[in-house]
């Protein structure tokens, strides 16, 4: 066997992947080729390496941890719904009782204003009884 082909099945034979035949050519190859066992060596140090570097923590919760987390978000926008809601339905309410509100003031402001003119009216021209809203005048009280 080749350096080459021997380099190339190197981590399939670290990997067990190799068919028996085959793993004994590579090791055959590496216990005489000092490049080829340099390589070897390299690369199993590296592997092992990197799986003792590899440490999973297996929570047996996990699961129930993501689900839990999942549950949150979906009562968390049920709540922020719930906030829209309520602040549109206190603004709305705001607006009706402005508008209300309003309506009694000018009312209020009209009567005040037409019982100023009936004060203004009977003084400048003795006139007894006025109604501005019906436009009744009584002109002739004298008579």
């Amino acid at each position: 066997m080749n350096c080459e082909k021997a380099k190339s099945k190197i981590i399939p034979l670290i990997n067990n992947e190799l068919e028996i035949n085959d793993a004994e050519d590579v090791r055959n190859h590496i216990q005489e080729c000092k490049s080829c066992s340099t390589i070897y060596s390299f690369t199993l140090n590296s592997i092992n390496e990197i799986h003792s570097e590899i440490k999973t923590v297996k929570n047996p919760f996990f699961y129930d941890s993501i689900v839990a987390k999942m549950n949150n978000q979906k009562q968390t926008n049920k709540l922020y719904l719930t906030q829209k809601i309520a602040q549109f339905s206190v603004a709305a309410t705001l607006v009706i009782m402005s508008i209300v509100g309003g309506t009694y003031i000018g009312s209020f402001g009209a009567d005040i204003l037409n019982e100023n003119a009936k004060i203004e009216l009977s003084e400048t021209y003795d006139i007894m009884d006025i109604d501005l809203v019906n436009n009744d005048l009584d002109l002739f009280k004298d008579l």
